[in-house]
Formats: C-alpha cells, structure tokens, sequence
C-alpha cells in the first residue's frame, strides 16, 4: 500500500535536505512526496508526520492510503 500527501496539509521542514537524509531518500524525492508528485511507503509517511509534530495516530490526517 502506498500513501499519498493530502492536499492543503501544511508541512512546515525547516531543513528538508536533513531531513531526506535521515529518511534515506534524496531530497529531490522529499520534495516530490510534499508537492503529491509521488507516493511513499508507510514508514516514511509516519516518519513525515512525527517530523510535523503529529504522531503516527495523525496518519490519516496527512495522508491518504492509495491502493494499487
């Protein structure tokens, strides 16, 4: 299952390439996840909640589950 960014949810990263770097992607795919370009894994879904301040019981709020 992947997970799409919900639109007009904010993300506010002070330090995005710090960030994708944590997380093991690159920045260019951050910034790709966060403009609903593409979609991600759970994990790193969670991941991006917890950097927003959410926590993983938020998921539902950022992202919606996409079915493939």
């Amino acid at each position: 299952m992947r997970y799409m960014l919900r639109e007009n949810v904010e993300v506010d990263f002070m330090n995005q390439k710090r960030i994708a770097q944590r997380l093991g992607i690159h920045e260019v795919t951050l910034c790709n996840i966060l403009r609903r370009k593409i979609t991600t894994n759970k994990p790193t879904a969670v991941y991006i909640v917890i950097v927003n301040g959410g926590t993983e019981a938020d998921l539902d709020k950022y992202f919606e589950l996409i079915k493939k």
